[in-house]
């Protein structure tokens, strides 16, 4: 298998689990004190706003795949084809 197929099967495994970590301990400390259903929403609420703030940093770096492969594909209209042939074969494993 290629090096960096197995990097990305590896990091696609782990990184979701490190997020779930940060947001229980996002959570876990918001609710340090929480002696009230009002003040253990606003808990829920900052790990809301915790999760939408990582999924907002999520996205810089699919735009920044996103130009480089239009870049790429720009350079060698042929290649194309075949990196869309990699991707449903990736999808489809």
């Amino acid at each position: 298998m290629d090096p960096a197929r197995t990097f990305l099967v590896e990091l696609s495994y782990t990184v979701p689990l490190c997020v779930v970590a940060v947001l229980a301990v996002v959570l876990q400390r918001a609710l340090i004190g929480a002696d009230t259903t009002a003040a253990q929403a606003s808990a829920f609420g900052t790990a809301f706003w915790a999760s939408a703030g990582l999924a907002m940093l999520a996205i810089i770096p699919c735009v920044i795949l996103m130009r480089a492969e239009r870049a790429a594909r720009a350079v060698h209209p042929e290649m194309a084809h075949e990196s869309t042939e990699a991707a449903v074969e990736a999808v489809a494993a």
